[in-house]
């Protein structure tokens, strides 16, 4: 691990726009995740551990979501086409009244 970088002597410094996080397995290492993970694309990435979160997250469309198949084209055109035919009728009852 490099040095720590919020120590005045490390020589870093930190550039606020670069901060990102990530979402590491429950019972994967944090270490390895990172050298395996993060270090081969920014080998100058560290860690401020005092900034680790423990939790879980619980992805609520992926565990409680049900496919349901679309309707056929055929029946949505029908249905478009009825609306349609309503819509006509209804605006010949306006010009009558007029």
């Amino acid at each position: 691990m490099l040095n720590n970088p919020y120590k005045a002597d490390s020589g870093f410094i930190e550039d606020g726009n670069l901060n990102d996080t990530e979402n590491i397995p429950f019972k994967q290492n944090v270490d390895k995740y990172f050298e395996r993970e993060v270090l081969p694309f920014t080998p100058d990435a560290w860690m401020d551990r005092t900034k680790d979160k423990i939790g879980c997250e619980f992805p609520f469309t992926k565990l409680f979501y049900v496919y349901h198949p679309m309707r056929d084209l055929d029946a949505i055109l029908a249905d478009i086409k009825k609306l349609d035919e309503e819509a006509d009728a209804e605006l010949e009852e306006i010009k009558l009244e007029d």
